[in-house]
Formats: C-alpha cells, structure tokens, sequence
C-alpha cells in the first residue's frame, strides 16, 4: 500500500504532523550562514523507519532512523555555504503496519550573510537630528528610537531605506540632550538587526597641570587642579552613569621644544599620569590615554619655541571612542 505524502514547503517552523497523514514535513529554507541552517522538519503521524537524502550544491546529507508517532524529526544542511542552492530531497517512510511510500521535491535555498548594522560617531550630526546607518545586505524597513538623559524616549521614527545599503535617519529631540540611539531594521524575509549608538560625550573644564621640565611626575601643588576637574567628573558620571558606560580619554600634548620623538613619549607619559591620577582617585569606567608629541599645536608656531598653550591635555568623557576631529586626529588610545 503507498501512502500520501504531503509537502509544507514553508519560511519559518510552524505547524505539526496532520492526524490523517502518516508523515508530513516542511522545509527551512531561507537562513542565516553560522546562526542557523536550512533543514527539511518531518512530523510523524505514525510510527516507523524514516529515510531521507537531500543534495544541493554537489553536497549530500542522510537520515534514517526509527520514529515513534506524533515526533518530529529534522534533516540538517549542515555546513551549507553562503549563497542560493538548488535542492532536492528524496524521502522514504515504512509505516509499522507494514504502509510504506516514497517521494521527492526540490526546494531552493538562501543562506544569507549576517545582517549587521554600523556606523561611527562621524555618521551622526546631533546638531541637525540626523544620521547615515550602514547595512551589510539590503534592508527593506527601519526605524530609529531616540534617549535622552535618565532614559526619557525623545522620539521614535522610521528610517528612509530608498538606499537600502545606507539608511537614512532623521528625528526631532525637542531641543533636549541625546544619549542613545537604537536602530532597528530589517530585511525582506523578516530577519532583523539592531545597533545602539551612543554620540555622547563631555568635554571637562580644566586647568592644564604643569610639569617640570621633562618631566612626566605630578607635583604637588599641581593636584589641586585635578581635584577641580574630578569634581566635574563625579557631576557628570552621576548625571548620566545609569544611561550610558562613560570612559575617560585622556590627550596630552607639548610645545616645540626638544626633538619631536622626545615630545611624542613625554606626551604619552604625561596624559598617562593624569589618567593613572584619576584611576586612582576612583573614576569607575575604562580610562584611555593618548600622547599627540608637538604634532597637534593650539597655536601654530615655528620649532624650538616655547609656547605654553601648546603644553595642553584634553579630559574627555564619553560613551564610544571620539571620533577624529582636529585636536585629536587619530585613534591610538591605550588603555590604562
């Protein structure tokens, strides 16, 4: 006697085996490569011996195996490289009271790359509510949810997608202060990503502390400059700690005095004791430094000239690495 098969050829898992059916299945055939895998689900009816071959791309996988009544049993395309396969499944299912039947069906496959979402501070003009978010595969839908201190939602709006490579944010924050975004999109087959980002930062008032000449070592009567900024410190991370994990980044710059190797390692040491002083003071976050030498100058001037606005350090809190700007060019943090 040959049984009916039927096929439930399906996106997503749903369903279970029908009551008058022996065996019924469906396939998972649009997936993400390394988070999942296409794979044909049989749902047992009745029990028995079930065999199934698939092939797609010149790879072949195999089931056989007894089962009972009312289970589910899946054939995984394991190891199914990126890209669109043509498939085709060959199945056989010997009932117990001796039913048998065969069948095949084709079924094509997507094994899509991740969908991920990025974008660095110099994407974001908080100035102008707005942003530029960058998918790796096309994005079909999108929206953007705006935070303001102590989490007050500001706004939540859609994103234009007509590049869907490149999506388009625009939103309104009453004039109030924006601490997060998170976008979240997705793609035709429903499959979604999200990224949160964080443009926050607070540049701390300070008076630059004074060192001896060559020197990296903190005097005395210096610390009391970095007691007033660490107060400013303390101000900030209670005001917005709960909403964001704020670091610390600080950038030492010199004048042109000396040779610039010299002044590039004494920046270095010197942003580094300032950071190794607020470490030591209590600051909770990761603390970066960053040493300039004398190739970033407040005030233009020629070599050898001892100007004492150029012997500066910038103390910046913020959420994400700052992005490159004209005081601080590149990227070269060390964590302390």
């Amino acid at each position: 006697m040959t049984m009916l098969l039927s096929l439930w050829a399906t996106l997503w898992l749903g369903g279970a085996a029908r009551a008058d059916e022996p065996l019924s299945f469906e396939a998972v055939r649009t997936v993400v490569y390394g988070q999942d895998e296409a794979r044909v689900i049989f749902h047992a009816g009745d029990s028995g011996h079930l065999s199934a071959t698939a092939t797609c791309s010149g790879r072949s996988w195999r089931l056989s195996r007894d089962v009972s009544a009312r289970s589910t049993v899946e054939l995984r395309f394991e190891g199914l490289p990126e890209g669109n396969h043509h498939c085709h499944v060959e199945v056989d299912f010997d009932q117990s009271n001796g039913a048998s039947g065969s069948t095949g069906f084709d079924v094509d496959v997507a094994c899509l790359p991740l969908l991920s979402l990025s974008s660095t501070l110099a994407d974001i003009d908080l100035a102008h509510g707005t942003a530029v978010v960058h998918a790796t595969r096309p994005v079909s839908k999108a929206r953007v949810t705006v935070y303001g201190p102590k989490g007050a939602q500001l706004d939540q709006t859609g994103a234009d997608v007509s590049d869907p490579l490149h999506l388009k944010l625009a939103w309104d924050a009453q004039g109030r202060e924006v601490i997060r975004l998170v976008v979240e999109a997705a793609d035709d087959n429903g499959f979604t990503s999200e990224l949160e980002l964080r443009p926050w930062s607070y540049s701390i008032p300070h008076e630059d502390v004074v060192f001896a000449t060559g020197s990296d070592v903190i005097a005395d009567d210096q610390v009391g400059k970095l007691e007033t900024a660490w107060a400013d410190v303390v101000r900030v991370v209670d005001l917005y700690g709960s909403d964001i994990p704020i670091q610390l980044y600080v950038a030492g710059y010199t004048d042109t005095v000396g040779d610039a190797a010299s002044n590039q390692s004494l920046s270095d040491r010197r942003a580094r004791s300032i950071a190794a002083w607020f470490r030591g003071r209590g600051f909770p976050g990761a603390i970066w430094y960053q040493g300039f030498g004398e190739s970033v100058p407040a005030v233009a001037t020629g070599d050898e000239v001892d100007e004492a606005r150029n012997r500066r350090a910038i103390y910046l809190l913020a959420a994400d690495t700052p992005a490159p700007s004209t005081h601080v060019p590149k990227a070269a943090w060390r964590k302390l």
